[in-house]
């Protein structure tokens, strides 16, 4: 028997509010092959999927009266499919029907609520996550980099090709050895070495629809400047009668509670590389030593990026910095210190936050010779990349925003939004004289979706955490 869950109409499945969804079923496999649909006593479950991890994580919460433990004989050997689906809305929507699989990893939390009640949480994982801590690989490889974990994903853990995306975006060419890794770990081993032609790092990541992603964070900053790119704004009221077109809409639009941690420290971003860096090749065939020096002003306008207007301020300079002290005259005060700071950048006494070099340093070893004319695994750090690469993945981290939205099967992890929040200086529901609501220029923008917890409760919501590396507008005094 299917659960479902503010439902229009319980024959067409039709949708009256966009939270809504139907759990056909969710069923249970011991390790005999025995099935158990697990509906009557799930209290609720999620899903979660991350463009930092290559599958996806399930949670699921069991109410149990019958003693299902002993019946169904849980072991930890199991597997859980999940077959949900949310219906046609007012705005006439596609039907979206979701069946994904899980290998169950653990049982977490058990408690005893009455004499004949337990309690307890049974966590998950996409079978190819499980399969690759039970494997290993230690073979040599030649290709690319985008092809060896495409490689790697179908025959070292059985994905099927038709569920990889992979990206048109090239990726270095390189011959190297495989240091006894498991599937994953090789993955991630050689995702921290691989660029495209931008020095833009590569990601490995599974969505809900069970695609799983091989792509440059050139193609994901590319979503940006889509016309199909979903607008969200900050808000809990609602100005239409549950049930219409505009309701719907409203809602599917809107964030219903937003709690930050929103970063923003150029503090730790510059000790990380965010803005200046540089590389140190000690090449041992030709007993050379190159460096390369990385100045995030300077290579800004070339690397990919979610925003388009830099966070870092030039008139910023550590070294120029004195106390202030306010003698009466404020802003006269205040204007007179820019001016003093200015002229000492000018004769060379500061230095912006893009100059500090040394402040992250990497040492790399070169042995060219070793593979005759093919490029080793160091070999893609050439070209500053591994600098750009490193910047692009610290300034990723500039803003960060938690949220909830209402749930939608088709949000995933790699999707790029636009925010709207709304100036603080006016209520939200207050327009200017034009009849324009005001936004906030730092905030509001273009945001990538880096992880979505899908949450099945007595309604569906997807709490999402969001991420970008520069603003949107112009936010900045020149």
């Amino acid at each position: 028997m299917s659960k479902t869950v503010n439902v229009e109409n319980l024959a067409t499945g039709d949708l009256l509010v966009p939270e809504a969804y139907r759990v056909t079923s969710i069923i249970l496999e011991n390790h005999y092959g025995q099935t158990y649909d697990l509906i009557s006593m799930q209290t609720d479950f999620s899903i979660t999927e991350s463009i930092y991890h290559a599958g996806l994580i399930f949670s699921i919460n069991i109410k149990d009266s019958i003693n299902f433990f002993e019946i169904g004989e849980l072991t930890g050997q199991e597997t859980i499919t999940v077959n949900l689906t949310q219906g046609s809305g007012p705005d006439k929507t596609k039907p979206k029907t979701i069946s994904r699989m899980f290998f169950v990893t653990e049982y977490p939390l058990y408690a005893k609520m009455e004499n004949r009640i337990q309690v307890y949480t049974i966590k998950g994982v996409s079978p190819h996550i499980y399969l690759s801590k039970l494997k290993r690989i230690s073979r040599a490889f030649s290709g690319t980099m985008s092809d060896f974990i495409k490689e790697t994903l179908t025959k070292d853990l059985g994905v099927k090709e038709s569920n990889i995306v992979q990206s048109a975006q090239s990726s270095p060419l390189v011959s190297f050895i495989v240091p006894n890794l498991n599937p994953i770990d090789a993955i991630l081993w050689v995702l921290r070495r691989c660029y495209d032609s931008h020095g833009s790092p590569w990601y490995c990541y599974e969505t809900l629809d069970g695609k799983i992603h091989i792509e440059s964070h050139k193609d994901i900053s590319a979503k940006a400047k889509e016309s199909n790119v979903n607008e969200y704004t900050d808000g809990q009221f609602f100005q239409y009668e549950t049930g219409s077109v505009e309701n719907f809409k409203q809602k599917k639009s809107r964030i219903l509670n937003l709690a930050s941690n929103i970063g923003v420290s150029k503090y730790l971003s510059s000790i990380n590389g965010a803005y200046a860096s540089k590389s140190l090749y000690v090449n041992i065939s030709s007993k050379k030593i190159e460096t390369l020096n990385f100045n995030y002003y300077e290579e800004f306008s070339n690397m990919a990026k979610i925003g388009e207007h830099s966070s870092l301020s030039d008139s910023f300079t550590p070294e120029t910095r004195e106390p202030f002290i306010k003698t009466g005259e404020a802003i006269s005060g205040f204007d007179g210190k820019i001016i003093n700071a200015q002229e000492k950048l000018l004769e060379g006494i500061g230095l912006a936050l893009s100059n500090f070099n040394n402040a992250n340093v990497n040492y790399i070893s070169l042995n060219e010779k070793s593979l005759g004319t093919s490029n080793n695994y160091y070999s893609a750090t050439k070209n500053k990349f591994i600098n750009i690469a490193n910047s692009v993945n610290e300034n990723m981290q500039f803003i960060s925003h938690d949220f909830t939205i209402t749930g939608d099967l088709d949000f995933h992890s790699g999707k790029i939004v636009k925010l709207l929040l709304r100036s603080t200086f006016k209520p939200t529901n207050e327009q200017n004289k034009m009849g324009i609501v005001e936004n906030q220029k730092m905030f509001s923008g273009y945001y990538l979706i880096t992880s979505v917890v899908h949450k099945f409760e007595k309604q569906y919501y997807c709490d999402v955490r969001v991420n970008t590396d520069a603003y949107s507008a112009e936010a900045l005094s020149v």
